[in-house]
């Protein structure tokens, strides 16, 4: 792979260029705003996936990831509010 900064040749896997010094995968976790965006909407978890697929698969990874258990939270809730809401009805 090669540097961003100095384009030279390096090693798969460095974290930073062995010629200047440049730190070649920066953020390559997920920020704390993002990662919370992404379980409270999860919408967003999946265009971040989408984003970050090709170019951070950790960062793509974890966005899906919440996004797939807020998505799981929502219709389990939903499950129990429908199942509640005709429990009282009923009555």
């Amino acid at each position: 792979m090669k540097c961003p900064h100095c384009q030279k040749e390096i090693d798969n896997g460095s974290i930073f260029c062995e010629y200047c010094g440049t730190r070649v995968n920066p953020d390559e976790k997920l920020g704390c705003l993002l990662s919370r965006a992404s379980f409270l909407v999860p919408i967003v978890g999946l265009v971040l996936y989408l984003q970050y697929k090709d170019t951070a698969q950790e960062k793509a990874k974890r966005a899906g990831l919440l996004a797939a258990i807020s998505f799981g939270i929502n219709i389990v809730i939903s499950i129990v509010y429908t199942i509640v809401v005709v429990a009282i009805n009923t009555l």
